[in-house]
């Protein structure tokens, strides 16, 4: 008798450990979900001068899709429009060598119209978006797609005057 009253202990046992064990595997894996971890990855690239990362952060925040996220760490935005300002430079110091194109100046107007990792300031989003549609070339090399990042600049523009 005795017996069966250990063996069914370590049975419970057993399965309060398995459970503790799923949970624990739960919480990292919330922890650590895909999402972060490109964050992290795309973050760091953008910062070395890797242009698509710079894109999918900026691209990510304007949909809407990573509020919640840069206000959880508002370092990142700080780092994100540091990012792409320093990529504006390198671009615009290369004298013709690679021109600027619409979304280097409209993602800098943008951040600065937001206050996403910056102060808002408003004459500078007015003076980016002003660049932006002065540019003849855009990431996404499409007639269409260029008129209508064209159009979306234009509109916020109109929003602040």
């Amino acid at each position: 008798m005795e017996n069966i009253q250990l063996t069914v202990g370590l049975a419970g046992w057993a399965l309060i450990i398995l459970v503790v064990s799923v949970l624990l595997i739960c919480l990292l894996q919330v922890i650590l979900t895909p999402a972060h971890k490109q964050h992290e990855i795309n973050l760091r690239e953008a910062m070395n001068g890797d242009f698509s990362a710079l894109c999918e952060l900026v691209n990510e925040y304007m949909a809407g899709e990573d509020k919640k996220y840069f206000k959880k760490y508002p370092q990142h935005a700080v780092d994100v429009f540091n990012a792409a300002k320093k990529l504006v430079e390198i671009v615009e110091s290369r004298n013709g060598e690679k021109n600027p194109e619409l979304e280097d100046y409209y993602w800098l107007g943008m951040m600065y119209e937001e206050g996403f990792g910056t102060e808002k300031n408003l004459d500078k989003a007015r003076e980016y978006y002003q660049k932006a549609l002065t540019t003849t070339e855009c990431w996404c090399g499409d007639a269409e797609c260029y008129q209508s990042q064209r159009a979306e600049i234009e509109q916020r523009l109109k929003t602040l005057n």
